[in-house]
């Protein structure tokens, strides 16, 4: 286990990472509904997969569908 999780039992550990990738998913939904919204949604599509690294890296990515995060 790296750093980061080291304080959480696996099953926090894995519920955090699954409510992460639930508010990852919701953000890039928004910012491609929400014109307006968009670099807002963008930025915390960014957060969560930062912290989805740090706490599992290399399982992020395949996250984020839509190409590059402007």
């Amino acid at each position: 286990m790296n750093p980061m999780g080291a304080k959480l039992f696996p099953h926090e550990l894995q519920a955090l990472l699954d409510a992460l990738h639930r508010d990852l998913r919701m953000e890039m939904s928004r910012a491609e509904a929400d014109a307006e919204w968009a670099s807002y949604h963008y930025r915390n599509v960014r957060l969560n997969v930062r912290l989805i690294e740090l706490l599992a890296p290399g399982t992020a990515l395949h996250e984020v569908h839509a190409g590059p995060v402007p």
